[in-house]
Order: C-alpha cells, then sequence, then structure tokens
C-alpha cells in the first residue's frame, strides 16, 4: 500500500515539474511577444536598451541563440541612431557580444564586415581614434584558428605532467588563457568554478594556461583559489599555446568538443554552463 501510495505521488511530482517548466516557457514567451510589441510601437522610447536586453535574456533562455542575435543587432542599431547609449554601454552591450557571436558561429567574414560597419558608423565620433583601438583588438578574433578547426594542443603543467588534447577525445575541454594579475581574469573564474564543480566528474576538463611571466606568484595564487583543475604556465618553452592559437590578450577561451573540435571561444558564465550542458547530452 504504501508502495503504491509513493508510486502515485512520485507521478504526480513528475507531472508537476513538467507543468512548471510548461509554464515557465509560456510566461517566456508572452513576456517575449510583450517585448517586441513594445519595441515596435515606441520606437522613441528612452529605455529601449533595457527591453533589448530583457529581449536577448528571453531568447537565450529558450535556447534560441539566432532570435538573441538578431536581437542583439537591433539593439546596436537602435544605440547608433537614437544616440541614447554611451560608447563603453555601445561597446559592452552590443559591438563586442555580436562580433564574438559572430566568430562564435564561424561567420568570420560577417564578423569582419559588421568591424567594418562599426567604424563606418563612428567615424566622425570625437573618440574614434580610441574607438579604432578596440575595434582592432576585436578583429584579432577573426585571425588564426577558430570555429571548427582541431588544432593540436599539447603542453607541461605546472606538475610537470604533460598533456595531449587527443588524449581528452570523448570529454568537452575548455582551454582557458588567464592572468591572475588581471581583475578583468578573476572576475571570471566564478563561472569556471561553477561548471567544473557540476561537470567536472561528468565528462568535462579545463586547462587554464597562466600567461604570467613567473610560476612563482601563480603558484602562491592558485594555493589559495579553489581551481582543482589542470593548469600550465603558457609562456614556459615548449607549451606557448597562446601563439598558436593567436591569443595577444586574456581573458580569451577555446571550448572543444568530444572530438578535439572548437566548437565555440570565449565563453564565461551561464553561457559557458549551457554550451558544456548540451555537449554533454549529445
Amino acid at each position: 500500500m504504501t508502495k503504491f501510495i509513493f508510486t502515485i505521488w512520485a507521478g504526480l511530482l513528475m507531472t508537476s515539474f513538467g507543468d512548471a517548466e510548461r509554464i515557465i516557457e509560456q510566461n517566456v514567451r508572452q513576456r517575449i511577444a510583450d517585448l517586441q510589441a513594445y519595441i515596435e510601437a515606441n520606437p522613441q522610447a528612452r529605455d529601449l536598451d533595457i527591453a533589448y536586453a530583457a529581449l536577448v535574456e528571453d531568447f537565450e533562455r529558450l535556447s534560441e541563440d539566432d532570435k538573441a542575435f538578431v536581437a542583439r543587432v537591433d539593439a546596436y542599431r537602435w544605440s547608433v541612431e537614437s544616440g541614447m547609449l554611451d560608447l563603453s554601454a555601445i561597446f559592452g552591450q552590443h559591438v563586442r557580444p555580436i562580433a564574438e557571436a559572430m566568430e562564435a558561429k564561424g561567420n568570420r567574414m560577417m564578423g569582419r564586415e559588421f568591424l567594418l560597419q562599426v567604424r563606418k558608423d563612428f567615424l566622425k565620433h570625437r573618440s574614434y581614434p580610441q574607438i579604432s583601438i578596440i575595434l582592432d583588438q576585436l578583429d584579432e578574433q577573426f585571425h588564426g584558428v577558430g570555429i571548427g578547426d582541431h588544432p593540436p594542443i599539447k603542453f607541461v603543467d605546472l606538475q610537470g605532467k604533460e598533456h595531449d588534447l587527443i588524449g581528452y577525445r570523448g570529454k568537452v575541454v575548455l582551454v582557458d588563457f588567464w592572468s591572475h594579475t588581471e581583475k578583468s581574469n578573476l572576475v571570471l573564474i566564478s563561472g569556471l568554478q561553477a561548471a567544473f564543480e557540476k561537470h567536472g566528474g561528468a565528462g568535462f576538463e579545463i586547462f587554464s594556461l597562466s600567461e604570467d611571466n613567473s610560476p612563482v606568484g601563480l603558484h602562491q595564487y592558485l594555493r589559495k583559489a579553489e581551481m582543482p583543475w589542470v593548469h600550465a604556465l603558457d609562456k614556459k618553452p615548449g607549451n606557448e599555446i597562446a601563439d598558436q592559437l593567436g591569443v595577444t590578450s586574456t581573458p580569451k577561451n577555446f571550448l572543444f568538443d568530444q572530438e578535439g573540435k572548437i566548437v565555440a571561444k570565449n565563453v564565461y558564465g551561464k553561457e559557458l554552463m549551457r554550451k558544456v550542458e548540451r555537449l554533454l547530452a549529445e
């Protein structure tokens, strides 16, 4: 009798979870429709940056990446035409994510064309010299290896152990370039920790390749940090993977699938978690 009651309860619980997921998706889709209607009806509204940001977030939540990308492009056009956002917001919220999304899809030519259009959009801006430097940096990601490539990765870690990406076939691997002395790098560590904590024992590995010049400071930092994955000094003779992959600054990373193919670049936080889970589920 107890077993019978438990079976009924379990079935109801599973149904509730299924219903909850359905309700959440319905609510997200309704919000998308409301946001799109608001944007269309209020093209001059001063808060469209908030509406577009929410629209992108909702599309990504539903794993509709193509629609999220289109929303990002529309948001960029609005920011340029309205003049309501400052440069840091335009480049941080729109230009950089769009360029990175194009690179992640393997659309290098389109990415370079987009950056060329951005140059034209800001050619007469008083801060164009600084803008040009930023665009040059963004353009770097469209050179060297990219999505779909199978570059050989071999290095020696801090403990003297040799690693070869070929030996990790069947696993999802993130090759992450970083520096423990750069604050912009350190704020991203929590996302790596979350992904590794959840999937580190289920087919996900991280190779953190430090661009620091000396191993002393790196060793001291790692003794305190909770980063229980593979670490190496990239500048050590014989390693130098950054040069091989065309990495000129940090943070940068490359996500490899189970066949050793690059499937994404510069993914962090929720996006990293989502992509890793998707690959592990295949």
